[in-house]
């Protein structure tokens, strides 16, 4: 018994249209890998810079000086337009139109608005109508 010989396989012959398409496109992509291989970024050089010893007396000094005064809402400089959360409520110390006021002090919300509007997200604050109920979301 004998052993069969193996067959040799006809390679098919692509057609050269497509073989110009293939090559065109490994070419392409050996040229792409290259290129962004040798186009990585360059690593920027640093400048150093001795900073003289005086600057950090000046920056220190410059911080030392004495603090503003805290305005709060008890003391005799605080105005509910310009301090705080800008609410003015009726009645107050200002003897201004209550409401929300702006950055500028310009009355942006009236206090009827705030209430049916129901601004406050934790409820009216205590200076509110005790008959005025917020709205339930």
């Amino acid at each position: 018994m004998t052993t069969p010989t193996p067959r040799r396989r006809r390679s098919k012959k692509l057609k050269p249209r497509t073989k110009a398409v293939l090559t065109s496109f490994v070419m392409g992509l050996l040229c792409g890998i290259v290129l962004t291989l040798t186009m990585r970024p360059m690593p920027a050089p640093v400048a150093y810079v001795q900073v003289p010893e005086q600057t950090t007396a000046v920056v220190t000094k410059a911080y030392t000086g004495p603090t503003p005064p805290v305005i709060t809402e008890d003391t005799p400089g605080f105005d509910c337009r310009y301090n705080g959360n800008h609410i003015c409520g009726p009645g107050n110390s200002n003897h201004v139109k209550a409401g929300l006021y702006n950055r500028n002090g310009k009355l942006a919300l009236t206090w009827r608005e705030l209430k049916d509007w129901g601004i406050w997200k934790y409820g009216p604050p205590a200076n509110a109508d005790d008959n005025f109920k917020a709205p339930k979301h």
